[in-house]
């Protein structure tokens, strides 16, 4: 257990000195960051089980230094222009520490959150800064997609994370994915600011200036559309579905000439799937596509506890 820790402390510059870390160039390799994450955050669940002073402070003695590190450079006027590298490097190590801090707390049982309330709370806080200090390099760090996500998923599950969630909504200077997320992944905010959110879902819609960048704002299309559904669905506001499947409708419209027609059924299939058991759920339950979805877990957790069928087997 203690060798995972280590691995995935001296991957992200934990073991090295703060300044000295933030001073070397990291480039990121996505997929070992994804196996050594998950695995560190369990062995240090596991390590610390019957620790006094709870994981919440074992994980934030681990990432508080290199937080504060980032947190203080980042606040510099112009730091991306003037120390570029730097910075690439602080935003980078400090999103994975973020990351790994949400892993944890996402691997402690929920008995014990209560050991993780204050880790939550202070990663999803630094999620913010680190995502608003990049907002004009955002679409060339898939990384910190994939930390928004996780900091809106925290604070959905969690009611006394709402405070953090209102001010992600709030922040004109955050950029439009977190913001979106973090309103259509709460109904009841999205009803209550309706034009905020339907505007927050099309800038994310937008066609991005280069082809290049048309894979990731699919991704995030998508995975906006899934959150507003599921959330939709889970908590009771089904009224918002049909408003949600318009909207999906609307801003599919201007990439029906890159993309055809793959994705342009994607809001209804999706309601479909969560309404009854039919073909539509088979694809949401079998096509890879989907398998990380709000929409798909949403089943699953209805499935385990008995209250919705699996999909039907072809005769």
């Amino acid at each position: 257990m203690k060798k995972n820790i280590l691995q995935f402390q001296a991957f992200i510059g934990l073991t090295k000195d703060t300044g000295e870390a933030l001073a070397e160039r990291f480039i990121l390799d996505e997929r070992r960051f994804g196996i050594l994450m998950p695995w560190a955050a369990r062995s240090l669940t596991l390590l610390h089980d019957k620790d006094k002073r709870g994981i919440g402070k074992r994980t934030s003695d681990l990432v508080a230094q290199l937080a504060k590190a980032a947190t203080s450079l980042l606040d510099e006027p112009f730091i991306a222009a003037r120390q570029p590298m730097k910075w690439q490097s602080a935003v980078v190590r400090s999103a994975c520490a973020d990351l790994f801090a949400m892993a944890v707390a996402a691997a402690v049982p929920t008995a014990r959150n209560e050991e993780v309330a204050m880790l939550k709370r202070h990663a999803i806080e630094h999620a913010f800064v680190v995502l608003r200090g990049t907002a004009a390099w955002n679409n060339s760090m898939p990384l910190l997609d994939h930390l928004a996500r996780a900091a809106v998923d925290h604070m959905s599950s969690a009611p006394e994370l709402d405070d953090l969630r209102q001010k992600w909504i709030t922040a004109a200077d955050l950029p439009d994915f977190p913001r979106a997320l973090a309103l259509w992944s709460s109904p009841y905010l999205a009803q209550e600011q309706r034009d905020l959110a339907f505007a927050l879902f099309r800038r994310v819609a937008q066609l991005p200036l280069s082809r290049k960048g048309e894979h990731r704002q699919l991704e995030r299309m998508l995975s906006l559309l899934d959150v507003a559904i599921a959330s939709s669905w889970t908590t009771g506001i089904r009224n918002l579905l049909p408003q949600i499947n318009f909207l999906w409708e609307e801003v599919y419209a201007i990439w029906r000439k890159r993309l055809a027609g793959r994705w342009a059924d994607t809001a209804e299939m999706l309601t479909r799937a969560l309404e009854k058991d039919g073909p539509e759920r088979k694809v949401l339950m079998t096509d890879s596509s989907f398998v990380q979805t709000h929409c798909r877990r949403a089943i699953e957790r209805k499935i385990c506890t008995g209250t919705m069928s699996l999909p039907s087997s072809p005769t």
